[in-house]
């Protein structure tokens, strides 16, 4: 059976969102207005949308958003939740493979915004790659007041030094997020 390529930018999207302490205040409101407006953006364009917070290891929480019929109070919660502890990137880039994994979240393109430098392990990142070459999966970083860590050695396009404050306003990266999710230049 002869199937079409899939269209590039089809894909759902998985914000992963670090809820460290060194993210509170407006660090975190931005960095969650951006993964609900990207959730929006796919939601417009018939894509599926996960937001996964995170802080230290036991800290993770996956908050579905379907395409249709969006609940506020599930938006709010998410909005008004901070875990406020360390970092480590391994839980929810595990949870993102996890879901890649499942047909819903296949060709994802995962977002992670985050001031962390701790580095991912080893296997975390061969699964990466692996998913690159299998499920056409992509891994954005928004490095937030930092130069890109050591996020930016996995990831497939990096916004580094981002300033996620009142006075530096996170349109231009949602703008950027969202010409880089639709591949092929669509909106």
């Amino acid at each position: 059976r002869f199937e079409p390529p899939k269209e590039q930018g089809a894909g759902p999207v998985i914000v992963i969102i670090d809820e460290s302490a060194s993210m509170a205040g407006e660090p975190a409101h931005m960095a969650k207005a951006i993964g609900v407006a990207m959730a929006d953006v796919a939601a417009a364009d018939g894509r599926a949308a996960a937001i996964i917070e995170f802080s230290g290891p036991a800290e993770l929480r996956v908050t579905e958003l379907p395409i249709r019929g969006r609940d506020p109070r599930v938006v709010a919660e998410l909005l008004e939740h901070f875990f406020g502890g360390g970092t480590d990137f391994d839980g929810p880039i595990g949870t993102a493979i996890e879901m890649v994994y499942a047909a819903t979240y296949d060709a994802a393109d995962i977002i992670v915004i985050t001031d962390g430098q701790e580095t991912v392990a080893p296997g975390i990142a061969t699964k990466l790659a692996a998913l690159r070459a299998d499920r056409d999966l992509r891994l954005f970083h928004v490095a937030v007041g930092i130069d890109g860590g050591a996020m930016a050695e996995i990831a497939d396009a990096v916004w580094s030094d981002v300033s996620l404050s009142e006075e530096a306003p996170a349109h231009a990266v949602l703008a950027a997020l969202v010409d880089a999710t639709h591949r092929d230049g669509r909106r």
